[in-house]
């Protein structure tokens, strides 16, 4: 028996090795994307169960008071699951807020729990994200249309540099940043150490402007949002300042 790929005649044998040697080439790799997609399955599932089209609905909304009502329904246990998976969904999402699930996990976990939860689950979607996206492309994103500002930064200053901005400038939507770097020449590993270097900052400064915001300490939370904004502006001007010097290095 024989299997026709036109405009090829391929022997079933052959197919049969051919498809072996990958498959055996590869297993660890393979077992590796089962393992965390099976993870992040039975936690979504663990954790959100028949509620994911509330929660898509209430982070599609932006309101804050739902949230917090729907979090506020579990123990502390299951809470920070939730806030974990909320995390990752909004990341998934690529345009729903972070700010919000940030703040909302601070006014009910205090600042530090909710640092700690959001930025493993934000770093750990958009790790997974960049590894898909390496394999599958931009089959779910268009990026052309939504990541021009990520691309512009990569030309002017590389794409380790552009990846650390593009996750502490509030008005890019974090969750298109790996489909855009997946494109860039840059090694997986550099990647995840631009975006822990690049999105801790601004990941902590709103969970504890939320735990603040609770206490009815607006000053203070109104500073912190300051704070975020002149440390984005001071780290842009760090590096477009190293840039430059090394252009007029070369020149």
């Amino acid at each position: 028996m024989i299997v026709r790929f036109s405009p090829y005649i391929v022997p079933n044998d052959a197919l049969k090795s051919i498809l072996m040697s990958i498959m055996k080439r590869n297993r660890w790799r393979w077992l590796f994307v089962a393992l965390v997609v099976l993870f992040v399955v039975c936690m979504l599932w663990q954790v959100i169960g028949p509620s994911v089209c509330d929660i898509a609905m209430i982070l599609g909304k932006g309101d804050e008071d739902m949230l917090l009502e729907y979090l506020n329904a579990m123990d502390k246990t299951h809470g920070l699951e939730a806030l974990f998976v909320l995390s990752v969904v909004q990341v998934l999402s690529v345009v729903l807020p972070g700010l919000l699930v940030q703040v909302a996990g601070a006014t009910l976990y205090g600042w530090l729990d909710s640092f700690l939860i959001c930025y493993t689950g934000f770093v750990f979607a958009n790790a997974m994200v960049f590894r898909f996206a390496r394999k599958i492309g931009n089959a779910f994103v268009d990026v052309d249309k939504g990541g021009s500002k990520v691309r512009d930064l990569m030309d002017k200053i590389g794409p380790q540099d552009a990846i650390v901005m593009a996750y502490m400038i509030p008005g890019i939507p974090n969750g298109i940043v790996p489909y855009v770097a997946q494109r860039a020449n840059i090694r997986f590993v550099s990647y995840v150490r631009a975006l822990m270097h690049g999105c801790w900052l601004q990941i902590l400064l709103n969970c504890i402007a939320g735990h603040l915001l609770i206490r009815g300490e607006y000053l203070y939370t109104v500073l912190v949002f300051a704070l975020e904004i002149g440390a984005m502006l001071a780290r842009g001007m760090l590096i477009f300042h190293s840039h430059a010097k090394a252009r007029e290095g070369q020149a």
